[in-house]
């Protein structure tokens, strides 16, 4: 398996905090 690639992730079409009070922006930071 050595040519194995870097998987990225595409950023998220919203600010961490968007989703609060129901989700936190410390864990969507988390993950």
């Amino acid at each position: 398996m050595s040519d194995s690639q870097k998987f990225v992730l595409p950023a998220l079409p919203y600010g961490a905090s968007d989703l609060a009070p129901t989700i936190s922006s410390d864990t969507v930071d988390l993950h």
